[in-house]
């Protein structure tokens, strides 16, 4: 008996590992191939070593010599009535492992006992991450404004953002709904884990979650391959930028949202982000708010080097020009009054980087200048 127990003691532990390591099927065809090695040994290896080479197969390398003599024990002292009711409950621990599992924005846990076939979005940026985790294809609903890429406009629609259409979500059958805690009403999200539903919140704070997001959505979606290579990719421009602009003459930034209220960024916005990464001092960082309103004699008082606006649409504001009435501003009198489209600045989506780029180009300008 106690080497039965040795036995089911190091081959338990062997699960539990695969069952920490593995957020996809490989951890279950790994334990089913174990109990394949077993089964088959059974046959011919009663009283005998069991095979080195198939225990490292199956995984059983850190503890092979106390694994073996185990194993052995169990052949010698175990009915085949015994051995076949410890591989079933061997099966039935490792099959039970959730295939797919991680932990969402908000630390919840987001289980899936199979790649999500159809996936609702609600948030743009979470429908463009979707496409760049090579899961686009599997969405079967989206929100508002969830056009790109170009493939995203003929998705249909669930309503908006803030306030989307819980009836057209059951009607599309959803295995995966993607939410948003900033943009979503949490009355509703509630609402559809209450239903039952598999709900995961996307809430980026920092450039690195971009990615984070991405690799879920790939793991979620059984296309982590292809998610890990955009999440890779991703990283790797974010570090050459930051290597690129460390350590730069700093330049004064006010980076305008809009201008009724007017609105800015804080340093923990990822606007207020690519600004550092830029080297730029926001001359707003330490506001607690993430987009606080402040007052145009707060902005002519700190007198910024740079005036950067994004607004709502792809045309540069008219009211960035207002500015000029203030001729005695320093980003006036330098023509430094610059425009970012809103999709590629204010969006957390692999495309930041594009306008984290054309900032980080701006602010060099203006350095260039100075020479």
């Amino acid at each position: 008996m106690v080497q039965i127990e040795k036995c089911t003691e190091n081959i338990v532990k062997q699960i539990s590992v695969m069952r920490i390591t593995s957020n996809n099927s490989k951890g279950c065809h790994k334990a089913l191939f174990c109990v394949f090695c077993f089964f088959s040994s059974f046959r011919h290896l009663r009283g005998h070593k069991l095979n080195s080479r198939s225990l490292s197969a199956c995984g059983f390398v850190a503890e092979r010599t106390a694994t073996s003599a185990g194993i052995t024990g169990l052949y010698r002292h175990a009915s085949p009535t015994t051995v076949f009711l410890f591989i079933a409950a061997f099966l039935l621990l490792a099959t039970n492992t959730p295939a797919l599992e991680v932990t969402d924005d908000l630390g919840r846990t987001v289980k899936l006992e199979k790649p999500a076939e159809r996936i609702i979005s609600l948030a743009p940026h979470v429908t463009e991450n979707l496409f760049a985790a090579g899961a686009g294809h599997l969405i079967v609903g989206a929100v508002n404004y969830s056009d790109y890429p170009e493939q995203a406009k003929i998705i249909p629609q669930v309503g908006g953002y803030n306030s989307f259409n819980i009836e057209l979500i059951l009607a599309s059958r959803p295995d995966l709904i993607i939410g948003w805690k900033e943009g979503n009403r949490k009355q509703q999200v509630e609402q559809l884990i209450n239903l039952g539903l598999t709900v995961y919140i996307s809430d980026p704070r920092g450039l690195e979650d971009i990615a984070r997001n991405i690799q879920h959505f790939g793991i979620l979606s059984g296309e982590e391959d292809s998610s890990m290579k955009a999440a890779d990719d991703f990283l790797e421009r974010l570090a050459s930028l930051r290597k690129k602009y460390s350590g730069r003459k700093e330049i004064s930034v006010f980076y305008q949202a809009w201008n009724q209220p007017l609105l800015t960024v804080n340093k923990q916005q990822f606007i207020g982000r690519i600004i550092k990464l830029c080297s730029g001092r926001n001359i707003f960082a330490d506001l607690n708010a993430l987009t606080p309103q402040v007052s145009i004699e707060s902005v002519l008082t700190h007198n910024p080097s740079v005036i950067i606006a994004s607004g709502m649409g792809k045309a540069r504001p008219e009211w960035l020009d207002d500015w000029k009435q203030w001729s005695f501003l320093d980003a006036v009198k330098n023509d430094n009054l610059f425009f970012v489209q809103p999709d590629i600045i204010q969006r957390h989506t692999p495309r930041l980087l594009d306008g984290a780029q054309q900032i980080c180009d701006y602010l060099q300008q203006i350095r260039d200048k100075k020479i």
